[in-house]
């Protein structure tokens, strides 16, 4: 939509290790909802021609060679020992609702 409002935030989390989340958030609906003008009276609405069918076309996407991983033998190399993480400095439930949500929600709770 041209007069969408998106905001967006991204947030590392380290226990989610391959894992990807994606919350969409949707607002601003009574806004658009007022800004709709009423039809006349009389007024035809038209919906637009369905296209012609026609042949489906096929994209050829190039072939990819796949590099396969062979075991080697190697001697086996120390790995640094990772430092301890300090405890994180906000609340991990802060994690589940976008700041915006949050900053707003705290605004109608002080008015």
């Amino acid at each position: 939509h041209p007069e969408a409002n998106i905001i967006f935030g991204a947030v590392i989390d380290e226990n989610l290790d391959e894992e990807l989340r994606i919350t969409l958030i949707a607002t601003g609906f009574e806004e658009a909802a007022a800004k709709r003008k009423p039809l006349v009276a009389g007024s035809t609405v038209t919906k637009p021609a369905p296209e012609p069918a026609g042949e489906s076309k096929t994209i050829a996407f190039p072939q990819r060679k796949v590099r396969e991983n062979y075991a080697r033998e190697e001697t086996p190399q120390p790995q640094p020992q990772p430092a301890p993480r300090p405890e994180p400095s906000y609340d991990p439930e802060d994690l589940e609702v976008p700041t915006f949500l949050r900053k707003r929600m705290q605004k109608r709770r002080v008015s």
